[in-house]
């Protein structure tokens, strides 16, 4: 078998960093696995994710040319595989699912198609006719949805996106190690969001929330890690706001643990999400969360391994995140709940196991 793992760009976002590890756990069970991009990397940086190098497909920026030279380019690294291996593309978010159903047009012999959802696509797709129909037709020539958690898989279902035949919930996974330890409490106590720049991340809600929280915690800051397009209107409304002082841009952040260990909780306002991998990061890191109950949000801090909150209640979420900074040994338990749940549920090397064996029964299944 040989697994291609398809990424958008080689880039720091959660469905990139999760395919990385996802194949570097494959190759250390022996399976013949690659991470390729549709994308290239941004100028002058590596083509590389977690350590693993990434084989870029296609040079055109060009969304709609870059899909066609990337599929062309993958197909070409199918026809290399020797017959009888039967080959696996996994499309991981974004374009990938175009150009996977693309280069396997014609070979449906000996490939098989793999999309992990890690969103609420309805949501996405919600008054775009048009889209909600390539989408759908593209969903038929999958052989296996992987989604991240029951509700976003229910979702695919609830809109008739896909049979319930073709999908399996396989949850976000993270690399776990003895170190991860935060020390203390933090002083001055920051607040810590990690995601694009992009509407359903609600960076605008999450500034005027941040306003209200310095009414009570003064000195408390907010650390944005992430870039997108909606970056430039994010810094506009800082400025207006007179919070300069108190917000720091950092960017696209390699090393997200080390910011974790810097902060008192990390902020997730956002209004549309699967399971997102920088909330199992948290855990791993000890780093209490406070976030919006959107997707599988909830289900993953429920039993007191997180404060989830309404969607839209602001100031609900700004006195849980006041009130937990103000309550160290709290945040402890928290902590200690949240570890103890990414240690028995989010272990990287059972989430590859997971996909190792889908993707075994999906081979077996069509005569490989």
């Amino acid at each position: 078998m040989k697994v291609f793992q398809i990424v958008n760009a080689p880039q720091r976002r959660g469905g990139e960093v999760f395919a990385a590890l996802l194949t570097r756990e494959l190759v250390n069970t022996g399976v013949d696995a690659e991470l390729v991009s549709v994308l290239p990397a941004k100028l002058g940086a590596k083509p590389e994710l977690e350590g693993l190098p990434v084989h870029v497909l296609a040079q055109s920026r060009q969304q709609k040319r870059a899909i066609l030279e990337a599929a062309y380019a993958l197909r070409k690294r199918i026809r290399k595989v020797p017959a009888p291996i039967p080959v696996v593309l996994q499309a991981n978010i974004g374009n990938t699912l175009w150009v996977a159903v693309l280069a396997a047009a014609g070979l449906r012999g000996r490939v098989r198609l793999v999309y992990r959802n890690a969103n609420m696509m309805s949501q996405f797709l919600r008054g775009r006719r048009s889209r909600y129909v390539l989408y759908r037709g593209a969903l038929e020539c999958v052989d296996l949805i992987t989604a991240v958690s029951d509700e976003c898989g229910d979702d695919l279902i609830t809109h008739k996106l896909v049979p319930r035949s073709k999908v399996r919930t396989i949850e976000n996974g993270v690399v776990l190690t003895a170190s991860r330890r935060r020390n203390g409490q933090i002083s001055p106590p920051q607040l810590l969001h990690v995601g694009a720049f992009v509407p359903e991340k609600n960076h605008a809600g999450l500034v005027r929330m941040f306003a209200a929280v310095l009414q009570q915690v003064p000195d408390a800051k907010l650390v944005l890690a992430g870039a997108g397009p909606f970056e430039a209107p994010t810094r506009i409304l800082v400025n207006e706001l007179g919070l300069k002082e108190s917000i720091d841009f950092a960017g696209s952040v390699d090393n997200v643990e080390a910011w974790m260990k810097q902060s008192s909780l990390l902020v997730l306002p956002s209004l549309i999400e699967g399971l997102p991998g920088v909330i199992l990061e948290a855990f791993a890191n000890r780093l209490p969360v406070v976030a919006n109950d959107v997707g599988a949000v909830g289900a993953v801090l429920d039993d007191g391994c997180g404060v989830a909150l309404v969607p839209g209640d602001e100031s609900s979420f700004v006195q849980a995140v006041v009130a937990l900074l103000g309550d160290v040994d709290e945040q402890r338990r928290i902590a200690d709940r949240a570890e103890a749940r990414v240690q028995q549920r989010y272990d990287i090397r059972v989430i590859a196991e997971q996909f190792k064996q889908s993707y075994d029964a999906l081979c077996a299944t069509n005569g490989g």
